[in-house]
């Protein structure tokens, strides 16, 4: 038998609807974009059967409220979290889903076991620490040397200053692999 609760938590500005199905591991799906939980929908017929699953509408779509004021939404998912007595899950996000539960999973390591991004960005952190604002800023530089190189129609140097970027644990073997 699958158990759907649904509900309202307030938070500064507004409120959020969540709905939350099915018994096991917690899972919580986040939206795409200004898509509603609805696009979960299919997803839902199977994965209630395993899992418990939360989906939430964000602020400006669905059954939430529509901003009135400033917010993060890193608090939102917080607050959804919390309502619905999720102490640690999987975050499943698509799109800007994706971004968020990333910024999340950054922010609050310990509420995260695992998060799935589906075609989405790294994008920018919503309320920045100092070290998400320095690792941003390392990120852009790395983005303006490879942009050099590729002008220079140096694709080896930009090729090296990438994998060692992205990849600075890799073996020699494999640093060799990825920059061929």
């Amino acid at each position: 038998m699958r158990t759907v609760v649904d509900g309202f938590v307030e938070v500064p500005h507004g409120y959020l609807y969540y709905r939350q199905h099915g018994h096991g591991p917690d899972v919580v799906l986040l939206n795409a974009g200004l898509a509603d939980m609805r696009m979960w929908d299919t997803t839902l017929a199977w994965l209630a059967g395993i899992a418990r699953v939360t989906t939430w509408d964000y602020r400006d779509t669905g059954l939430s409220s529509w901003s009135s004021g400033s917010y993060s939404e890193i608090d939102d998912l917080e607050a959804v979290l919390d309502a619905v007595g999720v102490s640690r899950a999987t975050l499943v996000g698509v799109s800007d889903g994706g971004r968020q539960a990333l910024a999340f999973a950054h922010r609050h390591p310990d509420r995260v076991s695992k998060v799935c991004a589906v075609a989405s960005s790294f994008g920018e952190f919503p309320d920045p620490s100092a070290q998400e604002t320095a690792a941003r800023r390392r990120m852009r530089e790395v983005f303006a040397e490879v942009e050099e190189h590729v002008r220079n129609r140096d694709i080896l140097a930009a090729s090296v200053v990438d994998v060692d970027a992205w990849s600075p644990a890799a073996d020699p073997d494999d640093r060799r692999r990825l920059i061929g």
